[in-house]
Order: structure tokens, then sequence, then C-alpha cells
């Protein structure tokens, strides 16, 4: 499953306001294929009218992933741990739908 953020890494489904809210994390990429950083995409469904897709560098893969992992925790008010407790890798959860 691709949902514009490449091959994924990790899905989540939560609860926030009352939303069924869906996480998910593509796994880091090169930037490009002359520069030497990382690029994570991340989608977030559920929080506003359209998805929220969003971009995170680092100059390794891990660097770029936890970066991203970050980026989710402040916007969900979540740890990173309590995240990923519940998430499912690979990425077997399907898009919400409106």
């Amino acid at each position: 499953m691709t949902v514009g953020v490449g091959r994924v890494l990790v899905t989540r489904k939560i609860q926030r306001s009352g939303r069924s809210v869906l996480v998910t994390v593509g796994a880091p990429q090169p930037f490009s294929s002359t520069d030497s950083s990382y690029i994570c995409r991340l989608r977030i469904e559920g929080l506003q009218p359209a998805p929220m897709m969003i971009r995170t560098t680092g100059t390794e893969p891990m660097q770029a992933l936890m970066s991203g992992l970050g980026e989710i925790s402040t916007r969900l008010s979540l740890s990173v741990a309590d995240f990923l407790s519940e998430a499912q890798i690979g990425g077997a959860l399907a898009p919400l739908r409106a």
C-alpha cells in the first residue's frame, strides 16, 4: 500500500478528539541520487478535512525516521513509544474513507 509516502513502514489508527485518525509512515529514502540526505514521508488522515502530508529529513535513514516520529508525537500529543506500541509494522491498515 502506498498513499503518497512510498513503501509503508508503519501504520496506526488512533482516536483523537472523537475522530479516528490514521497515521502512515513511509520508509526513509534517499532525497535524491546526488544528495547524501534522506527523507521520510508521513500522512495523517482524520485530523483535518484533507490528509496532512509531512516530510522530514536527516543525514541518515534513522535520523529522518526519528524526526518523522517526533513530528507525529508533537502533532498528536502522544509519545513515540505509545504511538509505536499498537502500530502495524508493514502497513496492514486501509486508508480512511470519508
